[in-house]
């Protein structure tokens, strides 16, 4: 099992799910930032602005997978 932020669940209407990330899907990476954990997510994502568009890169079904994607604004917590 690869080492990264696990996806509990996707939210409706924004990126992830535009992009195609799923529920249960592992983040390993997103553009050149490479994802170990949540926190690292978190980390990598300051590095950009909603409208930038990069990959992401996802292990599912044992294998990785790149999706692009276009960022939005994170929504409220």
């Amino acid at each position: 099992m690869p080492v990264g932020a696990y996806v509990q669940e996707v939210t409706p209407g924004y990126c992830a799910e535009a992009a195609g990330i799923r529920a249960k899907d592992i983040i390993v990476a997103i553009g050149e930032y490479k994802v170990e954990s949540l926190n690292e997510l978190s980390r990598a994502l300051r590095n950009f602005k909603a409208g930038d568009a990069t990959t992401i890169t996802v292990f599912r079904s044992g294998r990785e997978l790149m999706l692009d994607i276009v960022l939005d604004e994170r929504p409220a917590e």
